[in-house]
C-alpha cells in the first residue's frame, strides 16, 4: 500500500461564512467515521473548495490565494450511497435532507450545508441510488482508488471557539485532475481559480508528491480527460478570452504552469 500522508495544521477562520465551512467539515467527518478512507469501495475524500483549501495548509505556499467555500462536498461511492448510512448519520448528527445528495443544518452562526457526491457513471450524470439523486464529481474515481491525503486541522473560530478534524483528501496531482474536469463540465471561474492555487502548490511542493502522472510520456484514461480539459484552458488563454482581473495571477502565468507540469495533447 502506498504511503500515508498525514498533515498537521492549524487555521484561523477570517469570515462567518468560513466558520460554517470548517462547521461543515466537522460534522461530515464525524458523520462519515464508519467509513474507510483507504477504500475506494466504502471511502470517501472531501471533495470541492476546501479541497483546495487544506491542500494550500498541507502545502504552504505565498502568495496562493484561497477563496471562500461555504458548502463542504464530499465524494463517495456509489455503494455508499445505496447503503444510505451516511445519511442516517448526518440525520443524527441534525441535518435534513433538502433535496437529494445535500443536507442543511441551523446554527447559531446560520445555515450549515453539506453535498454528497458520486463517481460517475458512463454518461456522467446525476444518478438515482437508495431513492435519492446525487450529482457526480469527474474524476472521483481516480481519487478515492488513491491513496489519501490527510490534513488534521485544528481551527480557531471567529468567536475563539475551537473545533477540530481530519479530513481524507485526493492529493494535489487528483485535485488538480478533479478541477479540470469540473471546469470543462460546468465552465465556472471558481475552477479556474482553484487551479491557480492547485498548481502553484505544485510549482512548489511537486518534488515532495509521492507521484506526479500528468506529466507521463503516455496519458490514460481520467488523465488523459484532464489534459484535454487544461488544452482548452491555455487554448483560452491563448485566445485572450480570460481576463487578468477574473484570476489571481495572470492567464500567461497560469497557461506556463499548466504547460510545464501537463503533457498537453497537440489537439
Amino acid at each position: 500500500m502506498p504511503e500515508t500522508h498525514v498533515f498537521e495544521v492549524v487555521i484561523a477562520s477570517t469570515s462567518n461564512a468560513s466558520d460554517l465551512g470548517y462547521m461543515a467539515l466537522h460534522d461530515l467527518t464525524k458523520a462519515a467515521t464508519f467509513l474507510d478512507p483507504e477504500s475506494d469501495g466504502r471511502g470517501y475524500r472531501i471533495i470541492g473548495g476546501h479541497m483546495v483549501q487544506l491542500l494550500s495548509h498541507a502545502y504552504p505556499t505565498p502568495d496562493v490565494i484561497n477563496r471562500t467555500t461555504v458548502d463542504a462536498d464530499a465524494g463517495i461511492s456509489p455503494l455508499v450511497a445505496t447503503e444510505q448510512d451516511l445519511h442516517e448519520a448526518l440525520k443524527k448528527c441534525g441535518y435534513e435532507a433538502v433535496q437529494g445528495n445535500s443536507y442543511t443544518r441551523d446554527s447559531p452562526h446560520g445555515k450549515i450545508s453539506i453535498d454528497l457526491l458520486v463517481t460517475p457513471d458512463a454518461e456522467g450524470k446525476p444518478q438515482v441510488l437508495g431513492d435519492r439523486r446525487f450529482d457526480a464529481a469527474p474524476g472521483l474515481s481516480l481519487a478515492l482508488a488513491a491513496a489519501p491525503v490527510y490534513v488534521a486541522a485544528c481551527v480557531r473560530l471567529r468567536n475563539a471557539d475551537k473545533i477540530s478534524f481530519t479530513a481524507p483528501l485526493p492529493g494535489v496531482e487528483i485535485a488538480v485532475v478533479m478541477k479540470a474536469l469540473a471546469w470543462k463540465k460546468r465552465f465556472q471561474h471558481k475552477d479556474l481559480v482553484d487551479l491557480c492555487t492547485l498548481l502553484g502548490i505544485t510549482h512548489r511542493h511537486h518534488r515532495s508528491f509521492p507521484r506526479w502522472g500528468l506529466s507521463d510520456p503516455e496519458l490514460t484514461g481520467t488523465r488523459r480527460d484532464a489534459a484535454h480539459a487544461l488544452k482548452l484552458v491555455v487554448d483560452e488563454i491563448d485566445r485572450g478570452n480570460l481576463a487578468r482581473s477574473a484570476l489571481p495571477i495572470k492567464p500567461s502565468e497560469l497557461a506556463a504552469l499548466i504547460r510545464r507540469y501537463v503533457n498537453l495533447p497537440s489537439r
